[in-house]
C-alpha cells in the first residue's frame, strides 16, 4: 500500500463542484433532446464533465499514483474521443455525445452502488446522501442520454410523447416527492431496497423528462 499522502482533501469544495457538473449534465440532457439545440446541449456536457474531473482531482484518494493512472486513463480516453471526432460525421456529433454521455451516467450509477457496498456495515449520514444523490442523478442521466441518442439518430420518434396531458408534470413531481421519502428511508435505516425502488423510478423520470422535451424548454 502506498505511504504518499493525498494531495487535495476538500470536502465542501468536492461536493459543491460536483452538484454543479450534475446540473450541466441535466441541462446537457435538455440541448441533446432535439438538433436545434443540441450544440449547446454538447457545451453543457463538456463544462459537466470538465468539472467532475476537477473534483475528482480533490477527492483525498487521489495520491500521486493514483494521478499517474488517472492522467493515463484521461490519455487514452482523449485519444479515444479524438478518434472518434475526426471519424464521425458532423450530423452525427450530437448523437454520438448523447450515446457517450449515458456512460457518465452508469458509471456515476456503479460507483454510487459500489460506495454502498464497500460500506454497507457502516451508515455515515452525508455520505448516504451523497450516495443516494449521485444514484438518482446517474440513472436520470443514463436512460435521458440513451432516449437523446435514440430521438437524434432518428431510431426514436422526435415528437414528444404526450402522457395525461398537462397531468404529466404531475406526474413527475410525484415521482419527485416518492424518491424524496425513499432517500429519508434510506438514510434512516441504510437498506438497499430503498436504493433500488428509486432507481426504478429515476429510470422512468430521465425517460418520461427527454422522451416528452419537458427539460428542453429553456432551450
Amino acid at each position: 500500500m502506498s505511504s504518499v499522502q493525498p494531495l487535495f482533501q476538500n470536502e465542501p469544495m468536492i461536493e459543491s463542484i460536483y452538484m454543479l457538473s450534475s446540473v450541466f449534465f441535466i441541462l446537457s440532457l435538455g440541448g441533446l433532446s432535439n438538433p436545434e439545440s443540441s450544440k449547446k446541449g454538447n457545451l453543457f456536457g463538456v463544462y459537466g464533465m470538465a468539472l467532475a474531473i476537477l473534483a475528482t482531482l480533490f477527492t483525498d484518494a487521489m495520491t500521486f499514483e493514483a494521478i499517474v493512472k488517472f492522467g493515463i486513463a484521461l490519455l487514452v480516453g482523449g485519444l479515444i474521443g479524438v478518434r472518434l471526432s475526426l471519424t464521425v460525421e458532423m450530423i452525427a456529433m450530437p448523437q454520438l455525445v448523447a450515446a457517450l454521455h449515458s456512460f457518465v451516467g452508469i458509471a456515476a450509477t456503479i460507483v454510487g452502488y459500489g460506495s454502498y457496498f464497500k460500506n454497507s456495515l457502516t451508515s455515515d449520514t452525508a455520505h448516504d446522501i451523497e450516495m443516494f444523490v449521485g444514484v438518482f442523478i446517474g440513472v436520470i442521466t443514463f436512460i435521458g442520454s440513451v432516449i437523446a441518442w435514440g430521438k437524434l439518430d432518428g431510431k426514436i420518434k422526435s415528437e414528444p410523447l404526450i402522457i395525461g396531458g398537462s397531468f404529466r408534470h404531475v406526474l413527475n413531481l410525484l415521482v419527485l416527492i416518492a424518491s424524496i421519502v425513499l432517500g429519508v428511508l434510506f438514510v434512516s435505516t441504510h437498506e438497499l431496497i430503498y436504493v433500488i425502488i428509486m432507481s426504478g423510478l429515476a429510470l422512468f423520470l430521465g425517460w418520461h423528462l427527454v422522451r416528452n422535451d419537458i427539460i428542453s424548454f429553456m432551450f
